[in-house]
């Protein structure tokens, strides 16, 4: 069900769920938003009478704490329901910044990569990921630094991935972002980049099995419309394993905001249906 579920990440990443959330405010050094969204389908698959069909709940809360000028502590919980078993997301990290232009950050939470090539879990972006952002590692145990204030950012780090040691490096630069990991006998690299008026968005992922994963999206009359596609390429195979194309349709009141999408998938031969609605 997961390539079913992904397609609207393209609306969400060019800032659309995003704006949903609920904030509040305790005091002023804690603060934090929380997140509700469901989502539903249809998949009609062309070359026979089947028809499939899905429906996830996803609710969630964040939360930060200023304890003093330099240290914050940040953690969010995430629990979705679906037609496969709940997913339960999780982090719980601090971070120190003795300047303005350095920060350390430890905990359970998203390393580099995942922490600006993923959609964060807490809107409506990470309750359908595309395939194409799938393939990066996801939140571990992880420690990492943060280089850079206004101009061009480095980050770097380590996780601890199923018991195994894995190296981050990330460069930020104005819409360019670029990065790669290291485990053991697996890799990969990445990049991503969107204009400063967010018409179009673009990310790419090649990893160690020769698979080159790539998202696009060109949203059109601010942001009502988008065009996507999400492919990917096996060179080791010379296959697609994944091809989707298609069209979303975004709207947004004072308190509820979602989208219409209509798309046609390759690999399964089916032209998929959606309906998504959030906080």
């Amino acid at each position: 069900m997961k390539i079913i579920k992904v397609i609207f990440i393209y609306l969400c990443l060019s800032g659309f769920a995003s704006k949903a959330q609920i904030t509040f405010k305790i005091d002023s050094n804690v603060n934090g938003t929380v997140y509700a969204g469901i989502l539903s389908g249809v998949k009609y698959l062309i070359d026979s009478t089947k028809v499939d069909r899905f429906i996830t709940v996803r609710a969630g809360a964040h939360a930060k704490w200023q304890i003093a000028r330099k240290f914050k502590l940040s953690s969010f919980a995430v629990l979705e329901f679906g037609t496969d078993k709940p997913i339960g997301l999780y982090s719980f990290a601090l971070t120190y910044s003795p300047t303005n232009w350095l920060a350390f950050t430890a905990g359970h939470t998203p390393p580099p990569l995942p922490l600006l090539l993923r959609p964060y879990p807490l809107n409506g972006n990470s309750q359908f990921e595309t395939w194409t952002q799938q393939r990066v590692p996801g939140a571990a145990p992880s420690a990492y630094f943060t280089i850079g204030n206004k101009g061009p950012k480095v980050y770097g780090g380590v996780s601890l991935r199923n018991q195994t040691a894995e190296y981050e490096v990330e460069v930020v630069y104005r819409a360019f972002t670029v990065g790669g990991y290291v485990r053991d006998s697996l890799w990969g690299v990445a990049g991503q980049v969107s204009t400063k008026d967010e018409k179009f968005f673009q990310i790419t992922v090649f990893d160690n099995t020769h698979t080159l994963a790539n998202t696009s999206v060109v949203n059109l009359h601010k942001g009502e419309y988008s065009l996507y596609c999400d492919i990917g390429y096996n060179f080791s195979k010379e296959e697609l394993p994944r091809l989707e194309v298609g069209a979303l349709k975004n709207f947004k009141s004072k308190y509820v905001s979602g989208l219409f999408g209509l798309s046609y998938q390759v690999e399964t031969s089916s032209a998929n249906a959606y309906l998504f609605f959030h906080l």
